[in-house]
């Protein structure tokens, strides 16, 4: 999952304007099988480490068991750390990183979902610094040490690109409200993702994790900061979604597919971290929280929507990517809209989001949570306001009424 604080960033002083300047893990372990390398990277980092998790699944249990023996081979006595459920909030995030610190862990492995990894992104940072709290970090980008734990990123599933970006969100419970922290540091030293953790996955799982991927590539291919080498990432992210996400979902052993979607997350993650995100992206945190899912299935609600939000003002890079989408399927329309739609009847993500209700109470929450965190969305092709949030928060309200009711009536 990558989220808009690049957003709010420009460039560096003495920079060009025109120069591209994209930042990524220093070391990225990418193909099938590969999280029996998790041990060898780990130790190469340090010698004790600090194992960041999330719930208790058969899955997560399976895979962090697995990396636990990987770093036990290599005598790292890991100390793990079970991240709540979704978003990480500041006392847990601080619980973690004095546990961490207590136990003189120098390496922190973050193993699950987007949240999971947000909040090993976090600990790393607090303990690098040698803060009591990750609060002030919130308010205060001076205190970003330029010495801080290593950190390892092992996304499951690794479909959505979020262990690349430089940002982490984090809930605090406090005062009400999300924050989105960005900052080069929180890009992880080593990032592993192995294709064969996307085979237990549900298929809807799957789908909107590939819609995620998707949704990134889409928005860094017309944000107002890309560029020749955001944009051709971008590109072939989203043709390697368009050509193997409903292969992927309907057949949840189809190791082809699922690697084309891994590498497609990569690419979308590395335009993303170049190129920044839009108003999709700006939403979808906030939204996930107020909705109580996750961050993914959010991006799959506001998407449609913020297409439409957009579409004047980038109407012809729109264009490009519906040839993209139109190339790679059977499906030929005048609109990028009408080819999603299709994209999500096959890949069935309509039949995920369509439960949720968006209400005018919820609205209201979602945008007083933005309006709290100060978050913006400056490089999305159009301007957005607090009436542009609202306009593609109630568009998205009818597209879930609408596919309820096509539900309803038996439509397939």
């Amino acid at each position: 999952m990558m989220r808009t604080g690049e957003n709010e960033k420009t460039s560096p002083a003495g920079r060009e304007p025109n120069m591209v300047h994209l930042m990524m893990p220093r070391e990225t372990i990418f193909g099938m099988g590969c999280l029996r390398s998790v041990g060898e990277t780990a130790f190469s980092l340090g010698t004790c480490a600090f194992l960041v998790t999330g719930s208790e699944s058969a899955q997560s249990d399976e895979v962090v068991d697995r990396v636990r023996r990987q770093l036990d081979e290599h005598g790292m006595n890991p100390t793990a750390f079970p991240m709540p459920e979704g978003c990480p909030d500041i006392e847990a995030v601080d619980s973690a990183a004095e546990t961490c610190a207590e136990n003189q862990c120098d390496v922190v492995i973050g193993v699950g979902e987007v949240g999971v990894i947000d909040g090993a992104k976090l600990v790393a940072i607090a303990c690098g610094s040698g803060a009591n709290s990750v609060r002030p970090f919130l308010v205060n980008e001076w205190l970003f040490a330029t010495h801080w734990v290593p950190l390892v990123c092992i996304a499951t599933p690794p479909i959505t690109g979020a262990e690349l970006s430089a940002t982490a969100f984090v809930a605090d419970r406090t005062n009400g409200v999300g924050q989105v922290l960005y900052h080069p540091c929180l890009i992880p030293e080593v990032v592993i993702m192995d294709a064969e953790l996307t085979l237990p996955v549900p298929p809807a799982v799957t789908a909107v994790a590939g819609i995620s991927a998707f949704a990134h590539a889409l928005e860094a291919f017309v944000s107002l900061r890309a560029n020749e080498l955001t944009g051709t990432l971008a590109a072939e992210a989203v043709r390697l979604v368009a050509r193997n996400l409903v292969r992927a979902v309907r057949d949840g052993t189809d190791i082809d597919a699922k690697t084309a979607l891994c590498l497609a997350a990569y690419l979308a993650g590395a335009a993303a971290n170049g190129a920044g995100l839009g108003v999709a992206s700006l939403l979808a945190h906030p939204l996930g929280m107020t909705l109580g899912t996750q961050y993914a299935e959010a991006l799959a609600i506001v998407l449609p929507a913020s297409i439409e939000f957009n579409y004047d003002h980038a109407r012809d890079k729109y264009a490009l990517i519906r040839d993209l989408l139109t190339a790679e399927t059977e499906h030929a329309a005048q609109r990028l809209s009408d080819v999603l739609a299709a994209l999500y009847h096959e890949a069935r993500i309509n039949d995920v989001i369509s439960p949720h209700r968006i209400d005018y109470g919820k609205i209201e929450e979602t945008l007083s949570a933005i309006e709290k965190s100060h978050a913006r969305a400056r490089a999305n092709p159009r301007p957005v306001d607090r009436a542009g949030l609202v306009r593609v928060l109630r568009r998205a309200r009818e597209y879930i009424h609408q596919q309820t009711l096509s539900r309803g009536s038996g439509a397939t």
